[in-house]
């Protein structure tokens, strides 16, 4: 009964008439910041929805209160997964205008009805990309200073049959401690493990958050 949208296409549109205003300089570095926008943007994987919470999964969602399932989805969205959360920070103190606030996951979203002896069903495949530490292989790895990993992504499968739903989840992710694996020549770079900083910290961390606990 829920819709799911994926982003294909996209304007940037000035907010100002002219850039007559602008310096030489800040024209270049308006054209590069463009320039990049436009290169993430173009990035395959956007998915939203104006009525079901693609942040969370229908684990967690399970498990909530009344009070939480009635909050709006930029209220209650998890934050690693919110690929727009930055510029949508200064709707939070809004709530007349959250229903515009529509949180952006990155990933992969596929639904299918399904039939297997005679019997039908839908089945959903949703993976949500966490936006910490987000990068290429090799140039992002291990984790940071608040537990979260390099290139995290946690992957749900549904089935819904007959009334009732199924879920299973599966996430991935860095190794959670500290260090690094820089490219070279060399066609497995060997990693390299930091030595000056508190690695069972942010092993901690990693495994203390609540939402992976959920």
């Amino acid at each position: 009964s829920h819709s799911v949208w994926k982003a294909t296409d996209f304007d940037i549109l000035s907010y100002k008439r002219t850039m007559l205003h602008l310096t030489d300089n800040q024209l270049q570095d308006n054209k590069v910041f463009l320039s990049m926008i436009s290169h993430v943007l173009s990035v395959d994987g956007f998915y939203f929805s104006t009525s079901y919470d693609l942040t969370h999964t229908l684990q967690r969602l399970s498990n909530t209160s009344p009070e939480f399932q009635e909050m709006s989805l930029l209220e209650r969205a998890d934050q690693r997964f919110v690929w727009n959360g930055h510029l949508m920070r200064e709707f939070a103190a809004q709530p007349e205008i959250h229903r515009f606030a529509i949180p952006v996951i990155h990933g992969f979203v596929a639904m299918h009805s399904c039939s297997i002896n005679g019997k039908y069903f839908d089945w959903m495949l949703i993976s949500r990309r966490s936006c910490f530490r987000a990068g290429v292989r090799y140039y992002v790895r291990g984790i940071d200073s608040e537990g979260h990993a390099a290139n995290f992504v946690e992957t749900e499968q549904i089935i819904h049959y007959n009334g009732n739903k199924a879920s299973f989840v599966q996430t991935r992710g860095s190794i959670p401690f500290f260090w690094s694996q820089r490219p070279n020549l060399r066609y497995k770079p060997t990693p390299q493990i930091h030595k000056v900083v508190n690695h069972m910290d942010g092993f901690q961390r990693h495994f203390d958050s609540p939402d992976r606990k959920s």
